[in-house]
Formats: C-alpha cells, structure tokens, sequence
C-alpha cells in the first residue's frame, strides 16, 4: 500500500470547468458499486443516489482519485477547502464520519479506513490489496 500524496501532486491537474483535480482523462470514478460521476456532481451506489453535501464530494473524489492509497488530512484539506488556511484537522475526520455513516445500510463493500500517522484510505474490502 502506498502512502501520502504530496499537495502538489494534487496541484499538476487541475480542471477551472469543474473545479476539481483530475489526474485521469475520464470524469467518472468507479471502485466496486459505487460511481462518483464528477461532471453531474453525483454519487451512486447500486444506481441508488448517495446524498452528499459540497464537501463531503469533494473529500470522496480526493480519496477515489487515489484508491488504495492513504491521503493525507493535509491533502484533504487542500483539495477539499475553499480556504485551507483555516481548517482544523478535525474537520477532516468528522467530514469522513458523515461520508461513512451515508456509506452505513448500503449494500457496497467500499470502505473508508483511518491508517495512523498517514490519512485516510477508500478501499474494497472484497478486492485483494496491492502490494
């Protein structure tokens, strides 16, 4: 398992239409059933619409544009807030609890796992781990 993006990786592609970084050519982000689609600002799982405010999005495509790799509270941040400057590390944590407790009572295998002293990882618990 990889850990930490550097925030200027986050930095190399940035697209102003969708105000997002993208470092893949498609707009829609897939690990088991759930399908972030970027362009219609939507979140699915099993064709089932998942309810997300701005943020929480925004945290979810960060940890999907690097799946099965630890991002950093920093780097969450840095994507995620409009302005970084002023966000608590703690807003990171209570924004990843509200995407798990809409992620609850869904029938998906995704999951969004805290590895200490490194972030946050969304992984399939069905899916073999990298190396």
């Amino acid at each position: 398992m990889k850990f930490l993006i550097p925030i200027e990786d986050l930095n190399s592609n940035y697209d102003t239409a969708l105000n997002v970084y993208i470092p893949h050519a498609h707009h829609e982000l897939v690990i088991s059933n759930l399908k972030l689609d970027m362009k219609k600002h939507r979140v699915r799982v099993s064709e089932e619409d998942l309810d997300l405010t701005r943020l929480e999005f925004e945290v979810l495509t960060c940890l999907l544009l690097y799946p099965h790799t630890a991002v950093s509270r920093q780097a969450l941040i840095q994507f995620a807030w409009k302005n970084p400057s002023r966000v608590e590390k703690r807003a990171v944590d209570d924004t990843i609890k509200r995407i798990r407790d809409k992620l609850k009572g869904r029938e998906t295998s995704v999951q969004i796992l805290t590895k200490r002293n490194h972030g946050f990882v969304i992984t399939d618990q069905d899916e073999q781990p990298f190396a």
